[in-house]
């Protein structure tokens, strides 16, 4: 990008004026540094006391106003999933933002004031202005993409805040007689929508969430991202699991998470496994030094490289073994090529089993894959020794259970980065739902009207704890017998609870009329004692 000679001169001519106008006993120990000018951060938001108001009846009324317009505001807990996604990203991009302009546009700053200025020779400074003038329209192309992105998140947000505001409220007591499902219809989508997004039946997914209009409210594309990711891994298939984690390194360094560093692992066992070792070893070059400190498998890979040898096996029976060679790469790539059905739909959890499973512990029926290589030790006769050290020390390498590891650490970690729940909203709700209305004789005594004794949940069901008890706990505090309904309970005009067998006690201990409350030791006519119903 050509400058004029005459703008720069111009905008070097304002600078020098600028900065003589500067204190001249200012600190200049960060002259010689490229650092940027610090200054002291302010809360974005700060809620106004009502002791800043003169009048005392206007401090308490504008508290009162904050308190309302806060509950307002206020989300319950079971509508933070919904918006989860999107709040998490704004965030992400505030965060970009904040760093964009604290440190990036400070330190552009900080350099033309304190360090140009000091520059002798006017070609350096047009050279180090040209420099200045690139970063900061490299700023401005940063900027203008978060704003974009930005705007985007806040339109999400707005939208399913306001189907949070203009339905009826579901909180208990406000449901009335003239509750309609249809007031309602848009949230049960919507959370209908969220599990069958989270839960991988996307083909189904996708025209409900059209058909009842739930494209802002739902996060299609990240869910449909998450799920052939995860469907990769469980093919055996690195490319998508290694691109997305090296987008979101900084996301998982703050997770304390490493899923970057187990996919690169994996990516060495794949190249080991083909046979190709220089391509093993260009990758094991790669390895920092704060990778192989996380890692405790990324340091064994490098005696296995000496150690192992690959094992190529045969489904007649027949098993070959082949030293791997340097330089023996393989043509076809670093990955092996899998295949995913179209009529395939896994989730997240391994809950849906698919038509031709990859897997080994999804059909066992089925028979194994013992085509694959298997890494094996040098000083055994090519095969594998379970009674050999350096065998079992590296057998996990080639476990298939290693690519179920790694497709269950991928979903904690979309789960930790979106601040999303191990369960879909509507799991716990189920879940909660079952918990409030099973009881002890929902097996033995099946009521129509009752859901957890429908025979169609009668497997999950079994596995919900017991939160209704039908046989009392209550204890008599005269006699110390259970009340039930052999022994009803009454209660005394002073709240004390007792049983019939310890109210005839007391009675007979006394004149027969009136008997002693045992809490306020007061003289109370025995009929005024009223009998309770435990429920």
């Amino acid at each position: 990008m050509g400058i004029k000679s005459n703008n720069i001169e111009a905008f070097v001519t304002s600078i020098l004026m600028n900065a003589a106008t500067e204190d001249n006993d200012a600190d200049n120990s960060a002259t010689d540094r490229d650092e940027p000018i610090r200054r002291p951060r302010r809360p974005l938001y700060t809620p106004r006391s009502s002791q800043s108001s003169n009048n005392a009846t206007d401090g308490a009324d504008a508290a009162e106003n904050e308190t309302e317009l806060t509950n307002q505001l206020h989300l319950l807990a079971l509508d933070r999933p919904l918006i989860a996604v999107p709040y998490e990203v704004g965030l992400s991009h505030m965060r970009e933002l904040e760093h964009l302009m604290e440190k990036e546009l400070l330190l552009i700053t900080g350099y033309l004031s304190k360090r140009i200025v000091l520059l002798e020779s006017r070609e350096l400074a047009l050279e180090k202005l040209q420099r200045a003038i690139e970063r900061l329209q490299h700023l401005d192309s940063s900027l203008r993409r978060i704003d974009s992105a930005l705007e985007a998140v806040v339109s999400q947000l707005s939208a399913r805040v306001d189907i949070f505001h203009d339905e009826p409220s579901l909180r208990i007591g406000k449901v009335d007689s003239q509750f309609c499902f249809d007031d309602y219809r848009k949230r049960v989508a919507w959370v209908v929508s969220e599990y069958l997004l989270r839960r991988g039946y996307l083909r189904a997914a996708v025209p409900y969430v059209a058909q009842e209009q739930l494209n802002k409210l739902v996060d299609t594309e990240l869910y449909a991202t998450a799920d052939r990711i995860y469907c990769e891994l469980l093919n055996h298939q690195l490319s998508g699991a290694l691109e997305w984690a090296e987008s979101n390194r900084e996301a998982l360094v703050k997770l304390n998470s490493t899923f970057l560093d187990d996919v690169k692992v994996q990516q060495v066992v794949v190249r080991l496994q083909d046979g190709d070792i220089t391509g093993a070893l260009s990758l094991l070059k790669s390895f920092g030094n704060a990778m192989l400190e996380r890692c405790q498998d990324s340091r064994k890979l490098f005696s296995a490289i000496v150690l192992l040898k690959v094992k190529h096996k045969r489904r007649q029976g027949k098993s070959e073994t082949v030293e791997s060679q340097p330089g023996a790469e393989l043509a076809g790539g670093t990955e092996p090529a899998g295949t995913t059905d179209e009529n395939t739909s896994q989730d997240m959890h391994g809950q849906n089993v698919s038509a031709t499973p990859t897997q080994s512990k999804e059909d066992p029926e089925t028979e194994p894959d013992d085509t694959m290589p298997q890494l094996t030790c040098i000083y055994c006769d090519g095969s594998v020794n379970s009674a050999c050290a350096i065998c079992n020390r590296y057998k996990n390498f080639t476990s298939p259970s290693r690519w179920d590891t790694l497709a269950a650490e991928f979903y904690r970690c979309i789960v930790a980065m979106y601040s999303l729940g191990r369960q879909t909203l509507l799991e716990n709700l189920m879940h909660t739902g079952f918990c409030a209305i099973k009881s002890t004789s929902c097996g033995d005594h099946r009521n129509a009207t009752c859901p957890a004794c429908l025979p169609e949940w009668r497997q999950y069901v079994d596995k919900v704890p017991t939160t209704i008890k039908l046989d009392s706990v209550l204890v008599c505090p005269v006699t110390g017998d259970l009340m039930g309904y052999d022994n009803p309970p009454f209660t005394s005009p002073g709240g004390c609870v007792i049983s019939e067998h310890g109210l005839n006690t007391l009675s007979r201990s006394g004149d027969g009329h009136l008997v002693e409350c045992p809490q306020t030791r007061l003289m109370v006519p025995q009929e005024d004692f009223t009998r309770l119903f435990i429920t």
